[in-house]
């Protein structure tokens, strides 16, 4: 199978709930950096992807600051 991700492609994931952490299982099987940014320090995600960053979602500048550094 070709491998078209790999450590430089950073995936961005708003909202670190549970259908966040059901994707980061799916892309552990790749070789792909995740960041997740959620409001709670305690989001499902926060234990399992590569990047945590604690923000409100609700926040513009959160957000885009966020998207800036992920592809």
């Amino acid at each position: 199978m070709v491998n078209y991700f790999s450590s430089n492609f950073k995936l961005g994931i708003l909202g670190g709930g549970q259908l966040g952490k059901m994707l980061l299982t799916e892309t552990q099987k790749y070789d792909i950096y995740t960041c997740v940014l959620d409001a709670s320090a305690e989001a499902p995600c926060s234990a399992i992807c590569n990047e945590f960053h604690q923000g409100s979602l609700l926040d513009f500048d959160t957000v885009y600051n966020f998207g800036k550094k992920v592809n």
